[in-house]
């Protein structure tokens, strides 16, 4: 999958929250700075656009670590959105706030889910957890829908166009809640 946060698949726009959202820029052979955070300003006007035309629209959640570590000189200008925490071994964690770039509502809906999937992973086996969790949708915006990785597995394009087609039959939001079935493999 490519490595930018935000991939269309048809109609369909899939978000993959994480610490990815960082936007980063190579500044040497090896070297790299933090460059902002997904979506920037004119993304965030078209993603907004999107949701309030009523196009498909697949929040992927996961249960890895939310923050990533860079060093010192990697971090000249760290934007406003993003949390700066020194780790113990002298490397800076960003952390970056989940859901901060959806409306309040979809916002609040998409970390009630997350908090819904967490509970749901602490007190399943593993063997019984399903690869991925799916929220309901909702009646006020059926095209938005979350998903949930149970399980630290990369996602190719192949595998969300998958999931998009399944969960928005035709481009459209599916009409009953739904959980996927997807077989984890390897990638």
């Amino acid at each position: 999958m490519t490595s930018y946060p935000a991939v269309r698949c048809g109609r369909a726009l899939v978000v993959v929250e994480g610490p990815g959202r960082l936007l980063t820029r190579r500044t040497g052979p090896a070297s790299w700075t933090v460059d902002g955070v997904w979506p920037p300003a004119a993304e965030a006007v078209e993603v907004a656009d999107r949701i309030g035309a009523g196009d498909p629209l697949l929040v992927v959640l996961g249960h890895g670590a939310g923050q990533l570590p860079f060093f010192a000189e990697e971090l000249d200008g760290i934007p406003p959105r993003v949390r700066a925490e020194q780790g113990p071994d002298g490397l800076t964690d960003l952390r970056v706030e989940a859901l901060d770039w959806l409306p309040a509502a979809l916002c609040a809906r998409g970390e009630r889910f997350l908090a819904g999937a967490r509970s749901t992973i602490g007190r399943t086996p593993k063997a019984l957890l399903p690869p991925v969790l799916m929220d309901e949708g909702d009646s006020a915006h059926p095209q938005v829908r979350f998903a949930f990785l149970t399980r630290a597995v990369a996602l190719e394009e192949r595998d969300l166009e998958r999931i998009v087609a399944y969960i928005f039959p035709d481009g459209q939001p599916a009409t009953r809640p739904q959980q996927t079935g997807l077989r984890e493999r390897a990638l």
